[in-house]
């Protein structure tokens, strides 16, 4: 259990007393802290403290600091059970602020829908679940879904000529949903999927199918994988190992690993995110140099803007509430519009969901160019061109 207080500066409420004036405002961030995912983890909890970082020093939210207490989840559908239980029924949380994994949110949900709690969903792209939500206004989706990012691979690979693809997949909820959204999107869009097959994530061993698929053809237009950033490096190294040459290896990995970035093989391995630290805009250049002042470096993927990000709305959606009554902040946040790193997060309906926050909008294809995301789409937040096919 990790509890951060920044209380800076905070102003006293005239109308209340001392003690209520100050008491902090509680949120729970159930997180991957250790375990597969806990590399995103720590971006996430990185800009979560930045964001109240900011916030406390300029006196609260109606005189009141916030404090975040993080809980681990550990990747794991039981320990994300239980780190949920904690953070409501011991900790007193106000709002819930976290979840990475279609498969820890699986686990989650009848915890989540007990509770009742203003939640604010950072990972789980999964939309089957989508479903189970439709009437929850204290619901809110601000990763986008699968279907969200269907539709920005599609745009991203038509760009560039790309008319058929082999796939591989991981099995959980996260993989078996965003094949199904390929299968659903792309043949009726000019991209024939030839291929695709199943793996377990963090198994390591891809030669099978990557013999398979090369018996398909040795030579697609594209090798997509679905799967987390543990799988990453390992497709790349046995790709080379068999000599299997798509015209460009696709990947999409909620986060990457260190090993993959710093690894030759990466090079033009192309992905989509919904931020990029070389895109030029005001939000994003101040929230970068908040950040690398704050840690060093810079954030190694989205995680870290969009924990930044929700956070702000929220503290932002209190402000325009004028209270902390349940219904009034999610009144307010459905009026909230703010420019962020990420681009403009306004919560609107989804498919089915009241709340969703980023969609297709934010997305941006990039292509991996000396351990670095270089943004190649769209044209007016790409910096340099794609090479397509690879050599």
């Amino acid at each position: 259990l990790l509890t951060v207080s920044l209380i800076l500066g905070c102003a006293q409420a005239p109308q209340k007393p001392e003690a209520e004036a100050k008491k902090p405002i509680k949120i729970g961030a159930p997180i991957p802290l250790t375990g597969p995912g806990s590399f995103t983890g720590l971006e996430m909890k990185r800009g979560m403290l930045l964001a109240i970082k900011e916030i406390n020093a300029k006196g609260g939210v109606l005189g009141r600091p916030i404090e975040i207490v993080f809980e681990d989840t550990k990747t794991n559908p039981d320990a994300a059970k239980s780190a949920v239980k904690r953070l409501v029924e011991i900790e007193n949380v106000d709002y819930l602020a976290g979840i990475m994994s279609s498969s820890v949110f699986a686990g989650v949900t009848p915890d989540l829908k007990k509770y009742k709690k203003i939640t604010f969903i950072l990972g789980a792209a999964y939309s089957g679940f989508e479903e189970q939500f439709k009437d929850e206004d204290w619901f809110f989706h601000v990763h986008p879904y699968d279907y969200h990012n269907s539709q920005v691979w599609l745009n991203f690979l038509k760009s560039i000529g790309v008319k058929n693809m082999i796939v591989f997949y991981e099995s959980g909820v996260f993989g078996t949903g965003s094949i199904k959204g390929l299968q659903n999107l792309f043949p009726q869009n000019g991209i024939e999927i030839q291929a695709a097959y199943a793996f377990t994530t963090g198994s390591g061993d891809f030669r099978s199918i990557i013999t398979k698929a090369k018996q398909v053809n040795p030579n697609p237009d594209c090798l997509m994988w679905i799967g987390y950033e543990v799988d990453a490096l390992p497709i790349v190294l046995q790709l080379k190992e068999l000599d299997y040459n798509p015209k460009v290896v696709a990947g999409t990995p909620p986060s990457w690993s260190k090993e993959f970035m710093n690894a030759p093989e990466s090079e033009y391995v192309i992905g989509i995110a919904y931020w990029n630290p070389l895109v030029p805009t005001k939000e994003n250049k101040e929230f970068l140099e908040k950040y690398v002042k704050e840690y060093g470096e810079e954030p190694k993927n989205y995680f870290a803007p969009l924990a930044y990000a929700t956070i702000m709305s929220l503290a932002k959606a209190i402000e325009l509430a004028g209270t902390f009554d349940e219904k009034e902040v999610i009144k307010a946040l459905e009026k909230v519009e703010i420019d962020t790193p990420m681009g403009k997060l306004k919560y609107s309906p989804a498919k089915i969901i009241k709340h969703q926050g980023f969609d297709e909008k934010a997305g941006i294809g990039f292509q991996w160019r000396g351990g670095k995301q270089v943004p190649v789409w769209p044209p007016e937040k790409a910096i340099q061109q794609i090479v397509y096919p690879v050599p």
